[in-house]
């Protein structure tokens, strides 16, 4: 996993009947890599100025040791299934993106089937120097008031990239829909 790494998060938060509330969130994560480019006999310059790499190549990632860890003030977030989409770029030009399955557990995000994700990213080798995460949708219960997601991405029990986001539920009957802030 490279140092080069951003994440952004966002999270929503809305009543629902009977005074409960809910929130949905996803994160995104942009990882650039130190990666020899197809029909280039040279490393990208610009790349190599702005981030410090610990992987040589994209073939490098053991898919299975990345997570996202979902840390949640004033909510709880549950087990459960979404979609991730990992899209392939070189330079900024995007080259391949497919959707993939994630699973929730105890507050981690990991891949579904990594080896999956790791045989397609890797048919891509010598062309690809970017790769994009989008954890999409995922819910949560809520209380009413201030509600803080935290979402770490983590390589092999390293933090690479962080994101916070809030919201706020209002309690009173008229909060149909409190949106991030």
């Amino acid at each position: 996993m490279p140092g080069g790494c951003k994440a952004s998060g966002s999270v929503k938060g809305e009543k629902t009947e009977g005074g409960k509330a809910k929130i949905t969130g996803e994160a995104k994560i942009s990882c650039e890599f130190n990666q020899m480019l197809a029909g280039n006999d040279f490393f990208s310059t610009t790349v190599n100025a702005i981030y410090a790499y610990t992987a040589q190549s994209i073939s490098d990632i053991d898919f299975s040791d990345f997570n996202i860890d979902l840390n949640a003030s004033n909510a709880y977030i549950p087990n459960q299934t979404g979609n991730i989409t990992i899209e392939l770029f070189n330079a900024s030009q995007l080259i391949a993106s497919r959707t993939f399955q994630y699973t929730i557990n105890a507050n981690s995000a990991k891949l579904s089937a990594p080896d999956t994700v790791k045989y397609w990213v890797e048919s891509y080798q010598g062309i690809v120097n970017k790769v994009d995460y989008h954890l999409e949708e995922y819910t949560g219960n809520a209380g009413v008031g201030e509600i803080t997601v935290t979402q770490k991405t983590n390589y092999r029990q390293q933090q690479y990239a962080v994101s916070t986001a809030h919201t706020t539920i209002d309690d009173r009957d008229d909060c149909r829909d409190c949106m991030l802030r």
